[in-house]
């Protein structure tokens, strides 16, 4: 059997796995009570796919903490039937999602989302965590039925690629870009109180939290095993004109402000810092986001489940925003 955590890794990982879930229920029930958020629209937002990000606070660990969050839409157009027997929305993204989110590129290089089983915990109150084989088919629609929770290895293939002027070069940076992170799908992140947008016909809706633990050394990338808490939150809509549309929530606690890390260096935000404070803050960089326009305010998501937006001039954010755009992509 061929697993991911070594044994002398094995019972750190496992505290981390339970600060993770507990963590994630914390962020899962802070956005499920609608918090009142003022909604960014990134750069790069398209009638079909919206990025947006947000700044609030919650109480994490018994301290109120700063909150970063992204949230993405993205609508895919009804295609003509393929010939392969009808299948549910909710049975696909069940059966299919975690071996179908990684693929190769025209030229073989792996990209997307690698999920790999690490850890299960199987339904019963006498069963304790085990490893698993990476290579065992776990499914989505699994958690609930046959296991409590599951730990997967998430790797970020092509974490690179977000930042402006890497979209052709970023594959040289493969040994720089070796992040990854154990993600924890539980079987209460399935599901939200939420209501489903007019003229869906079906819904299905999963989440993880993240845990914090660093899975390897990574001398430039910097995400999921430095977070201190996080929870991602994927809904699916299968609508009745036969589109798709995807919602995709990222909430980070502590607001996370580095999108890089070369020695703790990072060379987007200390770079936009040290000219912000060089000048005297009077291009206010760090507070004023370019390409940065101000939706909102919202209180939490609006008729649908979507954020309610109402489009002004002015706009306050933290350049953290920025980084959101890499993390929830």
């Amino acid at each position: 059997m061929s697993t991911l955590i070594q044994d002398r890794d094995f019972p750190g990982v496992s505290t981390a796995i339970s600060r993770g879930i507990d963590r994630g229920r914390v962020l899962r029930d802070w956005w499920n009570t609608s918090p009142r958020v003022e909604m960014l629209e990134l750069a790069g937002s398209r009638p079909d796919s919206r990025m947006r990000c947000f700044f609030s606070e919650a109480r994490i660990d018994g301290a109120i903490t700063p909150l970063s969050g992204c949230f993405q839409t993205s609508t895919f157009a009804h295609r003509a039937a393929s010939g392969a027997p009808a299948v549910g929305l909710a049975e696909w993204v069940g059966a299919n999602f975690l071996r179908s989110a990684s693929w190769a590129d025209a030229k073989g290089r792996p990209t997307g989302f690698r999920y790999r089983p690490a850890v299960v915990s199987d339904l019963g109150k006498d069963f304790e965590p085990r490893r698993v084989d990476e290579n065992l088919p776990l499914r989505l629609d699994e958690i609930g039925a046959k296991y409590e929770w599951a730990v997967v290895r998430l790797d970020l293939h092509d974490y690179m690629k977000a930042i402006p002027g890497m979209e052709n070069i970023y594959h040289l940076m493969d040994a720089l870009n070796r992040e990854a992170g154990y993600m924890v799908i539980h079987s209460d992140f399935f599901g939200t109180p939420h209501p489903a947008p007019d003229g869906c016909v079906e819904e299905y809706t999963f989440a993880y939290s993240v845990s914090p633990w660093t899975v390897m050394p990574t001398p430039a990338a910097y995400g999921p095993g430095r977070f201190h808490s996080a929870f991602k939150q994927f809904r699916f809509f299968l609508m009745d004109d036969g589109s798709v549309s995807v919602e995709v929530l990222f909430l980070v606690a502590p607001q996370c402000r580095k999108m890089m890390n070369f020695l703790g260096f990072d060379p987007v935000f200390h770079t936009v810092g040290a000219i912000d404070a060089l000048t005297f803050r009077a291009g206010k960089l760090v507070r004023a986001c370019p390409k940065i326009r101000k939706i909102g305010p919202t209180s939490g998501p609006g008729p649908g489940g979507r954020p309610e937006t109402v489009e002004g001039d002015d706009f306050r954010a933290s350049i953290g925003g920025i980084q959101g755009r890499s993390k929830a992509a």
